[in-house]
């Protein structure tokens, strides 16, 4: 993600550099790097995968998606560069009837096991998780 935040950086340190010859010059690459880093900011943030009763929900920055659990097809790791709701690159590929997407949850291990449950109807909710769903992910 840092590699992300170059662009805006680099925008704003030449500002700096530029601020004391020439202060319009300056403050408009300070000010445009930091708008374009709030951007970026909130494109990605907050991103999170959420296991619902009967569907996964996927939130990153202004995405918003949910997959029902009937729907998935296929879970498999990948280490795909493709833009995607993913902090990491150390994702999980999950196949559905609405196509492939790449989500990078914390513990890849239990999110699979998890989602595996719930996709073959073997999950019990506790009663922690009948308010809502289950966070096994990234924030």
């Amino acid at each position: 993600m840092p590699s992300v935040l170059a662009g805006p950086a680099l925008a704003v340190l030449i500002g700096l550099y530029f601020l004391p010859q020439s202060a319009w010059i300056g403050a408009t690459a300070v000010l445009l790097g930091l708008i374009r880093a709030a951007f970026i900011l909130r494109y990605l943030f907050p991103c999170y995968y959420c296991l619902l009763q009967d569907q996964l929900f996927i939130r990153c920055g202004l995405l918003r998606m949910e997959i029902p659990y009937r729907a998935i097809r296929k879970i498999n790791p990948s280490n795909a560069p493709a833009a995607s709701p993913a902090l990491s690159l150390r994702r999980l590929e999950i196949e559905s009837q609405q196509g492939k997407v790449l989500i990078s949850p914390r513990n890849r291990k239990k999110f699979i096991q998890e989602l595996t449950l719930r996709m073959h109807g073997r999950y019990e909710l506790t009663s922690q998780e009948t308010g809502g769903g289950s966070e096994v992910a990234d924030q």
